[in-house]
């Protein structure tokens, strides 16, 4: 009975698609592509992450690469893009969504931004600790309230820029606001500046994700 069950089980390793050894991405994939219809979608295939950005909103899935699809991740869920290449044409199948990409040369500067160099990370006084919490708190506020207010919807774009330079200034001082000194609260007060800043956002995936935040 035990010879069965571990036959069984060696079988479904090698034949679920999800534990196979992901190919590796072929150049001719990897880049910026532009679909060519006019609507302006463009895809960014990177070494292990997909930008997908369309209209004024940016997404960005883990990717891995396969012979002819990309499996993404999306909102924990998998998801397999078939895709097919004829000269300098990439078409993309996503469920019954279909695509024609043309390479760009490069991709947009905002959607490849250096890596945010994080300060060290270290024991703060308590004072500053605090005021620094109570400054996200308001700031935090601040970026709510110029979204759910209609009439100050013009705000948004200067307040998303003081904040983001705000925060890059301290986070490049004393690193990442995390849980364990600043608390939760300011931590994801900090989450939330980041967020409405598409190029701050990307810059501090890497550097964020290699520093404890909790």
């Amino acid at each position: 009975m035990n010879r069965v069950l571990l036959l069984s089980l060696t079988i479904l390793v090698i034949t679920s698609p999800l534990l196979h050894a992901a190919v590796p991405a072929a150049p001719r994939i990897l880049g910026a592509w532009r679909e060519v219809d006019g609507k302006g979608r463009i895809l960014c295939f990177q070494k292990e992450r997909c930008i997908v950005r369309h209209g004024s909103r940016t997404r960005f899935y883990l990717a891995r690469y396969r012979k002819d699809r990309v499996e993404v991740w999306v909102r924990g869920e998998y998801m397999a893009w078939k895709y097919s290449m004829t000269g300098k044409t990439l078409r993309i199948e996503e469920g019954r969504n279909k695509g024609k990409y043309e390479r760009l040369r490069k991709p947009p500067e905002d959607l490849e931004p250096k890596p945010l160099a994080l300060g060290k990370k270290g024991r703060l006084p308590e004072k500053t600790v605090n005021e620094i919490r109570s400054e996200l708190l308001s700031r935090a506020k601040k970026d709510q309230a110029v979204r759910k207010d209609r009439r100050r919807v013009a705000e948004m774009g200067k307040v998303d820029r003081d904040n983001t330079a705000w925060l890059r200034d301290r986070i490049g001082e004393i690193g990442w606001i995390d849980a364990r000194r600043f608390g939760r609260r300011a931590s994801n007060d900090a989450f939330l500046i980041v967020q409405h800043s598409v190029s701050f956002r990307q810059a501090c995936m890497t550097p964020i994700d290699s520093e404890s935040i909790f």
